[in-house]
């Protein structure tokens, strides 16, 4: 025992001194960086420990503050980065692309997948699932896209007239019901009977996973677990995993059928899930943990990104009737009074776009984006060392005059070419860049699309908020911690 207990004492004082003289060459490192003051153990960790949804905001105060700053978050470093130049210089280095450590906290349920994936393997993944997303079946989708959407648009006729409603609680249920035809291939009855398990599920998980991030005592995964959070959190990623399961099952029982020919059974509409599966069954690329760990990464990106991304533009064009009203005027010239959007149409939405563009310029669908550093990198003024995360801040970038003329303000004519020719490429970061950028850009734009024009189309928008009004807490993308209020009148009755 006596010779145990000293193999063990030796081990332990190896893991100690290594951590320490790790934590500090970092130290060193980052010794002339600025940032806001720490104390022991801690170090900003309370900043942001108390209120995570207020993180955000303390980021970017401090984001204002330096252009390129540090934070300690107990033993972790974090080096905070604003600038366009870092950012691209991080964003298509190989010495960043590892997710940061944080995405680790996923696991066992989530691994190696396009959210907390690295190497060889999850860029094999990638690139079988990219083209199924954005590839021929698009305009399929897009299909789905304006049924869901035409019957929201039919049951807000309920709100005509009325007091200001929160648009974000009214579209969740066509947002689930567009995820579960187009993305997971079982029928979208949200809307039908409130069913939101997985999209909230995983949600609830999320909104964890970030305090988690910022609450260094809840770091280690044993002490995490044991906490209600923790419990909490493994109970919703678990929930999500086995409704996935049961659905992956199934459906490779229904493609085995289909194979032998079984009589009676009839293939089933496309969708990402159904074409990956498809793929796996022919080439045995993937397993069910990889197919579950990806399938979680795009629901939570599908929902979270559109129902955001939607609600903000609607309450910017209810703020603001005159851009309405041009979104309006091009969506009746380029797709009529009461025709579906196809893809063809998206190229031809230009004010549009620009308008959903200008939204995620005020309101990123990332507002801080993370990496680990593999190496020392040289950015413009500093060496970020090897071993820290570095955090690129669209928030405070997109917003910052250095970049923007009055980045206060909601003006989409700002990203027409003739305004946007000298502007540096990574001021604006909307769905990442890189090896990490967004999978699903196109496919969620495409979206977007679909639920602004027909929503525009048929009502005139009004709120009693403005601009100034709009309070941002944290979550995966930014949010409205006051919501997103608005009215609305039957465009007829104008």
């Amino acid at each position: 025992m006596s010779v145990v207990a000293m193999l063990c004492g030796i081990h332990f004082w190896k893991i100690v001194n290594d951590f320490w003289n790790c934590h500090s060459k970092l130290i060193k490192a980052v010794e002339l960086f600025p940032g806001p003051r720490t104390i022991p153990l801690l170090g900003n960790a309370l900043e942001f420990a108390t209120n995570p949804k207020n993180a955000i905001n303390v980021m970017a105060k401090f984001g204002m503050e330096y252009s390129t700053y540090r934070l300690w978050i107990g033993s972790k470093l974090f080096i905070i980065i604003t600038n366009p130049k870092d950012i691209e210089i991080v964003m298509e280095s190989p010495k960043t692309s590892k997710k940061a450590f944080f995405y680790k906290f996923m696991e066992p349920v989530v691994i190696n997948s396009m959210i907390n994936g690295h190497g060889p393997k999850m860029r094999a993944n990638r690139k079988i699932q990219e083209p199924l997303i954005n590839g021929k079946c698009l305009p399929f989708f897009m299909e789905t896209f304006n049924k869901q959407v035409r019957r929201y648009i039919n049951d807000l006729n309920s709100k005509l007239n009325q007091e200001e409603f929160d648009i974000s609680d009214e579209s969740e249920y066509c947002v689930a019901d567009m995820l579960f035809e187009t993305v997971i291939g079982i029928p979208g009855v949200g809307q039908d009977n409130g069913d939101l398990t997985i999209p909230h599920a995983l949600e609830t998980a999320l909104d964890i996973l970030f305090q988690r991030i910022v609450t260094p005592w809840l770091h280690p995964t044993f002490i995490f677990n044991l906490s209600k959070c923790g419990r909490e959190f493994n109970a919703a990623l678990e929930l999500g995993k086995d409704r996935l399961q049961q659905i992956i099952n199934e459906k490779k029982q229904l493609y085995m059928a289909l194979a032998r020919g079984d009589p009676g059974v009839e293939e089933p509409k496309p969708s990402i899930l159904d074409l990956l599966i498809q793929n796996v069954l022919e080439t045995n690329a993937m397993n069910d943990q990889e197919i579950i760990s990806d399938m979680i990464a795009i629901i939570v990106g599908f929902y979270d990104a559109v129902l955001g991304i939607f609600s903000f533009t609607i309450l910017m064009l209810a703020i603001h009737p005159d851009m309405q009203d041009k979104v309006r005027e091009e969506v009746a010239f380029v797709i009529g009074a009461d025709d579906d959007v196809v893809i063809t149409n998206i190229g031809k939405l230009n004010y549009t776009r620009m308008a959903i563009q200008e939204t995620i310029r005020l309101f990123p669908v990332g507002p801080f984006l993370s990496r680990e550093i593999t190496d020392d990198l040289q950015i413009d003024k500093y060496i970020l060392p090897k071993g820290s995360t570095v955090a690129m801040l669209p928030l405070v970038t997109h917003k910052s005059p250095k970049y923007w003329h009055e980045p206060d303000k909601f003006y989409p004519e700002r990203f027409l070419p003739k305004n946007s020719k000298n502007r540096h490429p990574f001021a604006y970061v909307p769905f990442s860049g890189g090896s990490r950028s967004c999978p699903g850009s196109k496919f969620g734009m495409s979206c977007l699309h679909v639920m602004v024009a027909h929503f525009i189309r048929k009502y005139q928008v009004m709120t009693t908020m403005s601009l100034e009004d709009i309070k941002l807490r944290t979550h995966i993308s930014v949010r409205s911690l006051n919501g997103y209020k608005v009215s609305i009148k039957n465009i007829n009755q104008l």
